[in-house]
């Protein structure tokens, strides 16, 4: 005897349906006669938000916990009974995000809900705190990052920076109208604010067409300067069969936020929400159950979609290495992360990934030189889009840093010092990077 649960999320003012939104566990506590069940039916799932059509499940009869843990850390929890040919509705709430411009950055966990933000300005009342400054913040230009000279196709580009630190360090000493940072035509972007919290949606202006180049948010508060290196134009398809399409790109500055996560950026794309709200969360379980049941098979599709959309390859790759043990499953992507490092010199990501895909199946030494060999490629290439790629980069120049072993690496251990020191300044928190710098660089 079976029924079904109708499981889907409310958050209200999201321009879009979402096929991702959230994780829900779903876990029988109870058969149809109201004892323990000796095997009880336990399952992950996505659950989409907004639009009409809810995930369904299969489900045998009896009474369910279920518990929705969201990317901001907050759990939602319910319980639901279905009986025989029954179908549960199960809808969960999401705390209102106080403006519809907001929905999207609050559903993924980058602004508080309007609630959380009213208890934080009574917290400022309550102490009689003197009022707080403001840090209105300007957002005036978007920069291409330029690829290294060696590997840019067409006229030579700019010189490319010595280091990852000195990446780090010569945007945030720069001024917004010094040389290198041209305001790029091919983006729009229209702004929105209340009091405390301000917003940019970039949006491309032209039809859409796979990304060639990396762009960077810049932007300027009276503490601080901060990059942001934006996944656009993020392509995705509606269905199968629609064309490809440009998700919209929120960059979100919180004014009560501490300096060094007060920047938030978020890609509109319905089937990747969840997977990057947990990403940057560090939640890597969850991150690989937002791909649905067949994780493995989901990574393998994105993989191969590189050559449209290398930034969704490179966040579902950054998933599988973490998440997926399967070694024949590995092997197979090896070659789609080697084409990834090789197509896209823009994106450091696609280096970061090979190296460690590499370093983590080594078997011999040689397997070991060129995962050392692959980190430092990446060092040069400059920051990486995602977050966590600075962890891994960081993590495997480490791995050739010890003195005492046989595979140390001085070159490779002076690396790891710079990039530990970007790490620093970045918050890891959200899945894209972004780097807070103070005004005197």
């Amino acid at each position: 005897m079976s029924g079904t649960l109708e499981l889907r999320v409310n958050q209200g003012g999201l321009p879009q349906a979402i096929a991702n939104a959230v994780v829900v566990t779903v876990r029988q506590v109870l058969d149809a006669a109201g004892r323990y069940p000796e095997q009880p039916f336990e399952r992950i799932v996505p659950v989409p938000a907004g639009g009409d059509r809810p995930a369904v499940l299969d489900v045998p009869d009896g009474t369910y916990a279920l518990s929705a843990r969201l990317s901001s850390g907050e759990a939602l929890s319910k319980t639901v009974t279905v009986g025989e040919g029954q179908a549960s509705p199960a809808t969960f709430d999401l705390p209102a995000s106080g403006h519809e411009w907001l929905s999207w950055q609050t559903l993924v966990g980058g602004v508080d809900s309007a609630d959380a933000r009213s208890r934080r300005r009574r917290s400022f009342t309550n102490k009689n705190l003197e009022q707080r400054p403001l840090r209105a913040p300007t957002m005036g230009y978007l920069s291409s990052v330029m690829p290294p000279p060696a590997l840019a196709p067409g006229p030579t580009p700019a010189p490319a920076p010595a280091s990852i630190l000195q990446f780090a360090l010569a945007r945030g000493q720069m001024t917004f109208d010094a040389a290198g940072f041209e305001l790029d035509p091919n983006w729009s972007i229209a702004t929105q604010s209340d009091p405390d919290v301000h917003q940019w949606a970039v949006r491309p202006l032209a039809a859409p067409a796979p990304p060639s180049y990396q762009l960077m948010g810049l932007l300027e508060t009276l503490d601080a300067k901060y990059v942001a290196l934006l996944p656009s134009p993020w392509l995705y398809h509606e269905t199968e069969e629609a064309p490809a399409q440009a998700g919209a790109i929120d960059i979100v500055f919180d004014q009560d936020a501490p300096s060094e996560s007060a920047l938030k950026v978020a890609v509109h794309e319905p089937r990747f929400t969840a997977l990057l709200g947990y990403l940057g969360a560090g939640r890597l379980g969850e991150a690989a159950h937002a791909l649905g049941d067949d994780i493995g098979g989901e990574i393998t599709k994105l993989l191969q979609g590189k050559l449209e959309n290398p930034f969704a390859a490179a966040g579902a790759a950054y998933v599988g290495l973490t998440a997926v043990r399967d070694r024949k499953l590995r092997e197979r992507w090896a070659p789609w992360l080697t084409n990834l490092e090789m197509w896209f010199p823009w994106l450091p990501d696609g280096a970061i990934l090979q190296a460690r895909d590499r370093l983590d199946r080594a078997e011999t030494l040689a397997h070991l030189d060129e995962a050392r060999e692959g980190f430092k490629r990446a060092f040069q290439r400059g920051v990486p889009l995602y977050s966590a790629g600075l962890q891994h980069l960081l993590d495997g120049l480490r791995t050739f840093s010890e003195p005492t072993s046989s595979t140390f690496d001085p070159e490779a251990a002076d690396m790891a010092h710079q990039v530990a020191e970007v790490a620093s300044r970045v918050d890891p928190t959200q899945p894209f990077t972004v780097l807070a710098l103070p005004r005197n660089g």
